[in-house]
């Protein structure tokens, strides 16, 4: 299965986006933390924070960039390694994704 039929489209678009904004959150988060820590000088929270940083838009570019529905079921796929799209989620698909899915799994 190259291109995700219709209705799945339909459905990752919204995971998409609610995946990417969890992302985002998360390194947000993250990044509060280490300026919030009192066992961190100033600079080693500056470059704590610089390091998650460039470290977080490499994985954006990896996981949510290249936003086609071309690309949806490989990004589908990335998703669910990651570990970012919950089992519930992936219910929402059709039965031929999800067994697309399994299959590389």
């Amino acid at each position: 299965m190259n291109r995700i039929p219709e209705e799945d489209w339909k459905v990752f678009k919204e995971h998409h986006l609610l995946v990417h904004e969890e992302f985002c959150s998360s390194v947000s988060s993250q990044i509060s933390r280490i300026n919030e820590s009192d066992d961190l000088s100033a600079i080693s929270k500056f470059q704590s924070i610089a390091e998650l940083i460039v470290s977080a838009v490499k994985k954006e570019e990896e996981l949510f960039l290249d936003y086609r529905r071309s690309t949806a079921m490989l990004y589908l796929l990335k998703f669910v390694n990651e570990g970012l799209l919950s089992s519930e989620k992936v219910e929402e698909y059709s039965q031929e994704v999800k067994e697309w899915l399994d299959l590389r799994n």
